[in-house]
């Protein structure tokens, strides 16, 4: 399980605690992929990167998903 914790929701109050949050889950999430998979270093860097996607997609699925909202009403 991964918790995303992001500074960039328009709105947001608080940011400066959802930066620590963030800080720290990230820091848990590194130490528990290198314990896990120690062999290939690259493995956090590639996680973080798999995360970014996940957020471009489901900004892209919010915004089509609000546009076929739209077009029904």
């Amino acid at each position: 399980m991964y918790v995303m914790c992001h500074t960039d929701r328009p709105g947001l109050r608080g940011v400066e605690l959802v930066e620590k949050l963030q800080s720290s889950v990230s820091r848990c999430l590194q130490a528990a992929v290198a314990s896990s998979h120690s062999a290939d270093p690259s493995t956090f860097a590639k996680l973080l990167i798999k995360v970014s996607d996940l957020r471009t997609l489901s900004t892209i699925h919010s915004e089509k998903l609000l546009g076929m909202t739209r077009s029904v009403e």
